[in-house]
């Protein structure tokens, strides 16, 4: 991953004097109790195969029955660590969304999304305590905009969300994009610390991740000055290894996290 040149100076310094912290949070994992949006992505498949779709477009549902065994290999491949999570994505892509079309595939997230089981994954243990910090408040995921905006919109005001995007193909079809996969530390500099951006103060910045994917953002925002939290569903191992490596906080419990998130005022 190529270096990001840091900059030392992003607001004055009495403009930060008595500034609050700011919150930059991933999503799966860490607000959310799943690690990855499998099952969202699940969801709309299965969508797009109800008997009255079946009819409709029956060979499009031909293509992804055939398509089901190539995706579960890959998943299954993702579980023994011997590829990225984007592989998955890209092949998902080619066979499952470039079939659909945008506005099927942001109804059944959003459907999904409002989903009672659904809702009841996010981690009120992570989300209470960040609701009441008086700074900025942004998510910064590898996972679907739509879907974090969708299953977030009752809860939390967000200044800011990055996360992948649904787009179009060109073709009638969509594809999810992979702007935010491998690139955090870019992400957090150009949307988050620029002042043509979001405009935070890294110094103010806590960051909050729960496994290695997360590591190049612990290190970009250590790097200039911020802090780490490691939240609840991430491993004993990952939580002291980052508590070594990246000097993070590892709250115990929700009041834990509210004590050290109300110190840094």
């Amino acid at each position: 991953m190529e270096r990001i040149k840091k900059k030392d100076t992003f607001l004055n310094s009495s403009e930060i004097e008595k500034q609050m912290p700011d919150i930059i949070a991933d999503f799966h994992g860490t607000l959310y109790r799943d690690e990855n949006e499998g099952p969202l992505w699940r969801h709309v498949a299965k969508q797009a195969i109800k008997p009255a779709e079946i009819l409709q477009h029956p060979v499009r549902t031909v293509a992804f029955w055939k398509a089901k065994p190539a995706l579960e290999e890959l998943a299954e491949r993702y579980k023994r660590g011997e590829i990225g999570y984007d592989q998955i994505y890209r092949a998902y892509n080619e066979l499952v969304l470039s079939h659909l079309p945008v506005s099927f595939v942001r109804t059944a997230i959003e459907g999904f999304a409002a989903l009672p089981e659904t809702k009841q994954k996010l981690d009120s243990r992570v989300l209470g305590p960040i609701s009441q910090s008086p700074g900025r408040k942004g998510i910064l995921s590898t996972g679907s905009r739509d879907f974090i905006s969708y299953v977030l919109r009752d809860g939390i005001r967000w200044d800011a969300i990055q996360a992948n995007r649904v787009l179009g193909n060109g073709k009638g079809g969509s594809r999810f994009e992979l702007d935010v996969y491998g690139n955090k530390p870019q992400k957090l500099q150009v949307h988050f610390f620029s002042p043509h951006g979001f405009n935070f103060d890294p110094r103010q910045t806590v960051y909050l991740g729960d496994n290695a994917d997360e590591e190049p953002a612990f290190e970009y925002v250590r790097s200039m000055g911020g802090k780490v939290v490691i939240p609840f569903y991430a491993t004993d191992a990952f939580k002291q290894r980052a508590a070594t490596e990246y000097k993070a906080e590892v709250p115990k419990d929700q009041e834990e996290l509210s004590r050290f998130l109300r110190s840094l005022k």
